[in-house]
């Protein structure tokens, strides 16, 4: 089950109920009720199922209010689920976010249903038996004893060892937790434990930690009785049998998150360095669920951010991004700027209309990608002109090169407009070579727009 809350008391959630079936849980409004759907299998459509009775807020659950400010993982005291009735860890993190639907808090549950039905079967010995629990005392998971109780209000709630009808496992606990404060032994710890007109125990106990918080405590216990030969055999494999079963469920859930989390960690960079203007590299988030979607939404939106909608071509931003990284990663190397500018343009438009114009633009930049080789690069610089990058260009070969480019792409370029005339054009050209002529982008431009100026006015 993984799902985000976000500062808004917005929800989603995913439940894998099998391997085909899931459980989606959906809020869009911080004073609305969860929706419910079904969906089966992770191409299938969600279905409508009900509304919840109970209402539901996010921000007050123990996940989300138990990450606080910490950016790192957390696990959250364990509580029973508001659905299923019950226990569940959850691990959680915080997103963090300058826009409020997207900052909140990331989780995933690790039921403990499995781990609690492991130990009711686990056989310590004839007569002995298990419990895992918190250092509150509040039982996790117990071979003979429940772990939630039944409330007077009609709702449930976690059942503490104090308070466990099996009367040897408060006993039990009391003598650890008394054993702890005295620090008569360390941890793991054996002790014996008595009891009244019964049996004598003898208990040993480890504690299970990690750097996110967990904090428990595995118990075993044997009677007296029980205890023959193979006793440290048997002591020692059901203790490590226990705590292997703890870190299974720890290693799921860390998992789990991991893997969520890395895709929504790349993807709130994506958001800021798109935010920021930075936008070259692809968004490399390839998955088949709800983040993939986002993902390829928001490579989309990189995309159409640096590509002009009428030619294609990229757009003025991204040819100066191109040129600044060029010059940046490949300081030594020459190349020519060329900015290419259609004669009269404004006339055309003004006396043909807009829609010969902008098919003249789409001719002209069909042209360029056929003209191109492969390392060169082309982008539509302003409304009626366009830029190129040539690769290895000498700045002997620039005048030579600019000519012939002005010719090529001036030449046959015939429109025909709904009257039948046709429009002949001409193209006028500056370039800037780098670095004889300048060693930055915003100077390399200016230069080469300088020449095209006066080319211009040359040619007027």
């Amino acid at each position: 089950y993984v799902y985000f809350g976000n500062q808004l008391g917005q929800f989603y959630g995913l439940n894998r109920l099998d391997l085909h079936t899931a459980e989606l849980r959906v809020k869009y409004q911080a004073n609305a009720f969860r929706s419910i759907y079904q969906q089966e299998g992770i191409n299938g459509k969600a279905k409508w199922v009900e509304l919840e009775s109970k209402f539901y807020d996010p921000r007050i659950r123990p996940w989300y209010q138990a990450v606080g400010r910490e950016t790192r993982d957390l696990w959250t005291s364990v509580y029973i689920d508001f659905k299923s009735r019950e226990l569940v860890a959850t691990r959680a993190r915080q997103v963090k976010s300058n826009d409020p639907l997207k900052s909140g808090v990331v989780a995933t549950d690790v039921s403990l249903k499995t781990l609690n039905d492991f130990v009711r079967t686990l056989r310590v010995s004839e007569h002995g038996f298990a419990f895992i629990l918190e250092r509150n005392g509040n039982l996790i998971a117990s071979s003979i004893s429940d772990n939630v109780q039944r409330l007077s209000n009609g709702d449930y709630g976690r059942l503490n060892a104090r308070e466990s009808d099996e009367n040897i496992v408060k006993q039990v606990y009391l003598a650890i937790e008394q054993d702890l404060k005295s620090h008569k032994h360390g941890i793991p710890g054996k002790i014996w434990v008595k009891q009244p007109g019964g049996d004598k125990y003898l208990v040993g106990y480890a504690e299970v930690r990690d750097q996110a918080g967990l904090d428990w405590l595995s118990v075993v216990a044997i009677p007296n009785r029980d205890i023959l030969g193979g006793l440290n055999t048997l002591f020692w494999r059901s203790l490590i049998i226990g705590i292997l079963a703890l870190l299974f469920s720890v290693a799921i859930g860390y998992g789990i998150l991991s893997w969520v989390s890395r895709d929504v960690r790349l993807l709130s960079k994506a958001a800021k360095l798109i935010g920021q203007g930075e936008w070259e590299e692809p968004i490399k988030v390839k998955r088949n669920d709800e983040i993939g979607v986002l993902a390829a939404q928001m490579e989309y939106m990189r995309q159409q951010l640096q590509t002009d909608k009428l030619t294609g071509l990229p757009n003025r931003t991204a040819l100066e991004k191109r040129i600044s990284k060029r010059i940046k990663n490949r300081p030594k190397d020459e190349f020519l700027l060329l900015l290419l500018d259609v004669d009269l343009f404004k006339i055309i438009n003004e006396h043909y209309g807009h829609h010969i114009g902008d098919q003249i633009l789409e001719s002209l930049s069909s042209r360029l990608s056929e003209f191109l080789s492969p390392n060169d690069y082309a982008a539509r610089f302003y409304e009626d002109g366009f830029a190129l990058i040539l690769d290895l260009v000498s700045n002997v070969d620039a005048s030579y090169v600019t000519q012939k480019v002005a010719q090529v792409m001036s030449q046959n370029m015939v429109v025909n407009n709904s009257l039948g005339e046709q429009i002949h054009f001409t193209l006028t050209c500056g370039s800037a070579h780098y670095p004889t002529h300048a060693g930055t982008t915003r100077s390399l431009i200016k230069f080469a727009d300088q020449c095209l100026y006066l080319e211009k006015a040359a040619r007027k």
